[in-house]
């Protein structure tokens, strides 16, 4: 079993950003961001077609949103996962960290979105009972219509920086998770 993991102590696994894939998103962005720049004058004419140069002006400035988290996860030396036996710690780059005691969760799903180009993998984390809040909410009433596991279902692990295999990572999830039941 490969081990992509830093264990800080007995208790606590941290998952740090794959540096590999920030550094090809790096790249990419760069690239695309370059060969825009260089071709600026070709591509963009607002006179003559208004559309097409707002799309591709939205589509530089994502990839110049690309270059800033390719750096800021380049240079990250906080993990971006973190569990122990009583929680599970999410990071998020530009954010505060989301805690959820293993208590509060009902089980983890991985979940796959396929497209053409890419795959986007996320674990799915359902909570036994969400927050007073939540509940309330035009948004879960709305859900709950059609699964109350959807509704249930507020957070989730980005894998696409996470340097760790999502089936590892899954077995030690569930792992935690029938220990503290």
């Amino acid at each position: 079993m490969a081990i992509f993991f830093k264990l800080m102590n007995q208790n606590e696994l941290n998952f740090y950003s794959n540096k590999l894939k920030a550094f090809f998103l790096l790249i990419i962005s760069l690239i695309t961001i370059f060969c825009a720049v260089v071709a600026w004058n070709i591509i963009i004419d607002f006179s003559n077609k208004a559309f097409e140069s707002s799309i591709l002006l939205l589509s530089l400035i994502l990839f110049v949103f690309g270059v800033i988290v390719a750096i800021a996860l380049l240079f990250r030396k906080k993990p971006l996962l973190s569990i122990n036996d009583n929680q599970i710690i999410i990071y998020d780059i530009f954010r505060k960290p989301i805690l959820l005691n293993l208590k509060e969760i009902k089980s983890f799903e991985l979940f796959e979105l396929r497209s053409k180009y890419s795959i986007n993998r996320e674990i799915l984390i359902e909570l036994k009972n969400p927050s007073r809040k939540t509940q309330s909410s035009l948004y879960y009433r709305f859900l709950k219509i059609f699964s109350l596991k959807i509704a249930n279902t507020r957070y989730s692990i980005r894998l696409q920086f996470i340097k760790a295999n999502r089936n590892e990572l899954m077995e030690i999830l569930n792992q935690k998770l029938k220990s503290v039941a």
